[in-house]
């Protein structure tokens, strides 16, 4: 879940840096898997007009 940049620049990151990194990755981990579970399945059924 890294960007290019952080991917890029990981080994002139210093720890503080790298810490950050990884909290972003679980933070957009986390809203991936929330986004995946907030789709509905299928739309909705319109009930019959006659």
């Amino acid at each position: 879940m890294r960007s290019r940049d952080e991917r890029f620049n990981w080994q002139k990151m210093n720890d503080s840096q790298k810490q950050e990194v990884l909290r972003l990755c679980r933070q957009r981990m986390l809203r991936k898997l929330r986004a995946g579970r907030a789709e509905p399945d299928e739309e909705p059924q319109q009930p019959s007009l006659f």
